[in-house]
């Protein structure tokens, strides 16, 4: 008995020092595995804050190639006003947290060979140039050390035509009136097209501008009338086209048909003279005269019996013969 009350002593004193040895181990274990839990947690505190900084600034950052956006301009402008090429399409890859730097360039040759700086930033440009000719422009784009180019707009001038005179004007009873003109950027084709009391009775010219009918610079232009219109001022639109470049220009056209003269002729007395006596003849009606003797007077002696006329001229230009004297 005795020694079974001592075995089990043993036994228990054998329970108690390995429960003890027990949780003295899982003690220690539960300390490292809080610092364990403490770095983990930092280290998820620092990854988390890391996602949310690199989530603020990904929208600054592109990782596409910079590239220099679409422009486009009208194809065709006055060759002596304001010049506007504007951005249709923005630029793409660009760094958000570097500036980006806009230049425009113009040059007369599409490869751009020396091309001129005509604007520094903006994404659209107004370029006051007088164009001598066909005309390219482009928008280079810089940011963070890349540089891109956007495509290439053609601008073509204008044609221009000037007539001289610039208020040209017929007389009654012409079928036709002329100018002379001058061009620039070689219009080949022009038009006329009459309105108000001329339309219909005035037949228009080139009606579509199908026929090359502007041959050489200077030159003389024919353009048909009808003396139908009557008397007064009539208006058209005269259009030139250059079918090269596809641009025209229009504009108000204007001609006078001014009434004729009447040319008179007075007798300083009778008309009815004998062999040896004269009259003096006087005309009227214009500027200038010539009788159908020849003489260039505005008044004549007769001494001889016959028919006499005078052609008299105002200063319109416009001619009117008078009724014979005899």
């Amino acid at each position: 008995m005795i020694s079974n009350i001592c075995r089990m002593r043993c036994n228990c004193s054998l329970i108690h020092q390995s429960w003890k040895h027990l949780g003295i181990q899982v003690m220690g274990d539960f300390l490292r595995n809080n610092e364990l839990t403490r770095f983990v947690f930092h280290k998820r505190i620092y990854q988390l804050f890391l996602l949310v900084f690199v989530l603020l600034l990904l929208p600054f950052f592109s990782f596409s190639q910079l590239t220099g956006g679409t422009i486009s301009a009208t194809g065709c402008q006055t060759y002596n006003t304001a010049h506007f090429v504007g951005q249709t399409a923005a630029i793409t890859g660009q760094n958000g947290l570097v500036a980006i730097t806009y230049t425009w360039e113009r040059s007369t040759d599409l490869a751009f060979t020396s091309p001129t700086i005509v604007g520094a930033g903006g994404t659209d440009l107004s370029d006051n140039y007088t164009f001598t000719g066909r005309t390219y422009y482009r928008r280079k784009v810089e940011n963070d050390g890349n540089t891109a180019y956007s495509n290439i707009v053609t601008i073509d001038p204008n044609p221009v035509i000037g007539i001289s005179p610039t208020s040209p004007s017929a007389c009654l009873g012409d079928l036709s009136f002329s100018v002379t003109y001058g061009t620039l950027f070689d219009p080949n084709r022009y038009s006329i097209v009459w309105g108000g009391a001329a339309s219909g009775v005035f037949p228009d010219v080139n009606t579509g501008l199908t026929t090359d009918n502007l041959i050489g610079t200077p030159g003389t232009l024919v353009v048909p009338i009808s003396a139908a219109a009557g008397t007064g001022t009539f208006t058209g639109t005269l259009t030139v086209l250059n079918t090269t470049t596809g641009c025209t220009t229009s504009g108000s056209a204007s001609l006078v048909v001014n009434a004729l003269p009447t040319a008179t002729i007075t007798a300083g007395g009778l008309t009815t003279i004998c062999t040896g006596e004269s009259v003096t003849l006087t005309a009227g009606g214009g500027t200038s005269y010539v009788w159908s003797t020849g003489s260039a007077l505005n008044a004549i002696s007769v001494a001889s019996s016959g028919s006499i006329t005078v052609t008299a001229t105002d200063i319109n230009g416009c001619k009117a013969t008078s009724s014979p004297t005899t």
